[in-house]
């Protein structure tokens, strides 16, 4: 199987992310796959059949033959279903798409929760049941899903922990108003993960 995983390596080669990226490439090659990397940079596409830059966003679909991977990112989607589709179009037949949705709905939350737990951008939240309908409509077969919430536990805990370590620098760096509110975030991240009222499920899919 061949799989591509974009990422910023070179461009924010600090805080981590690296590590995270090429964690994703050293894990698929480990299981036997194919895997091509490729530098999200925002500029131009690079085309590598014609090795030069091209504005056409189509230009690299072809290299979405077989695997396309989504981590944490779906939730971001207003319109879920829409995505699905388009990711649907571009793949071959027979090719698989693994998705993360690090905020589905399985248990009781207050609109207060909800709040905090989206208050760094524009979240969707849903119930496992509507995802795994969006994916049958969308064409897709679920192959697999699987809960990996513990992995949001331990993430948000260790983050938070960290940035209250170096509290003096991040608040040099953040200012207070914005230190105290992602503190409050990944501590609201770690509160309804570690209780299990919003899980994180990860999807494979097939065309």
């Amino acid at each position: 199987m061949r799989v591509v995983v974009t990422g910023l390596v070179a461009t924010f080669p600090l805080g981590g992310v690296s590590w995270d990226y090429l964690g994703y490439v050293d894990g698929f090659r480990r299981m036997g796959c194919e895997v091509l990397y490729l530098e999200d940079t925002g500029g131009w596409f690079y085309q590598p059949s014609a090795e030069t830059y091209t504005d056409a966003p189509t230009a690299n679909l072809a290299y979405l033959d077989a695997a396309l991977l989504c981590i944490d990112s779906m939730n971001h989607f207003p319109d879920r279903v829409a995505a699905l589709k388009e990711w649907r179009r571009v793949l071959k037949p027979g090719a698989r798409a693994v998705f993360t949705d690090p905020v589905a709905v399985t248990g009781p939350v207050t609109s207060e929760e909800l709040a905090q737990r989206s208050s760094i951008g524009l979240f969707v939240f849903v119930p496992r049941e509507v995802n795994e309908g969006l994916i049958t409509q969308a064409g897709f077969r679920i192959v697999s899903q699987l809960d990996v919430t513990e992995n949001a536990v331990a993430v948000s805990r260790r983050w938070r922990a960290a940035r209250q370590k170096f509290c003096v620098d991040l608040l040099r760096i953040e200012g207070q108003e914005r230190f105290e509110g992602l503190q409050k975030f990944l501590a609201a991240v770690h509160l309804l993960t570690s209780e299990r009222r919003l899980s994180r499920i990860a999807y494979l899919v097939e065309k």
